[in-house]
């Protein structure tokens, strides 16, 4: 990924849970439930 050549110390494991979290927070804003 660009991301990973862009920014060296950011790992492929803290870039997915970045966007992870991002689809998380756009989920409950979309659409809030009790999970």
């Amino acid at each position: 990924m660009l991301a990973s050549v862009v920014f060296p110390g950011f790992t492929i494991n803290r870039w997915v849970a970045f966007v992870e979290y991002l689809l998380q927070a756009s989920d409950l804003e979309s659409q809030p439930r009790a999970t």
